[in-house]
């Protein structure tokens, strides 16, 4: 998924789990936890700490307006973003994702159901109503 968000402009990459929390702890230990031992050079311009606890985004930091209202230079970045969102069909409802992680589907309990959440998010992976998925260029 990290490979996918680095070599990508404007990609979005998600995680979902059978509870919300598992969702977390999986972005944290499969995602951020590696990401931080990654070198420096490894790492493309990135908004927010260098712990990031709900998402991962490939911006560049914001820069302050000088006094007179005008901006030095402005970065331009990947503007990916892997995140963790519920653990339910409308998760990632109405968004294009290059990439989707779900983890331990086969432990959803009732009410959830993995085909509605499955259906959905076929949808965000695809156009033309799922029958072309989303290239990878």
């Amino acid at each position: 998924m990290y490979c996918l968000a680095i070599t990508h402009k404007n990609a979005n990459i998600g995680i979902q789990s059978m509870t919300d929390a598992d969702a977390r702890k999986v972005f944290r230990k499969a995602i951020v936890s590696p990401w931080k031992k990654l070198p420096f050079f490894f790492k493309p311009l990135y908004e927010g700490s260098t712990d990031p606890k709900a998402e991962l985004s490939f911006n560049p930091p914001a820069i302050r307006m000088s006094s007179d209202g005008s901006l030095a230079m402005s970065e331009v970045g990947l503007e990916s973003v892997i995140d963790y969102s519920i653990a339910d069909g409308s998760g990632y409802d109405g968004q294009k994702l290059i990439g989707h992680h779900h983890d331990e589907v086969g432990k959803f309990k009732a009410p959830l159901n993995v085909v509605d959440i499955n259906s959905t998010i076929k949808e965000c992976l695809s156009v033309n109503m799922g029958q072309n998925i989303l290239a990878l260029a």
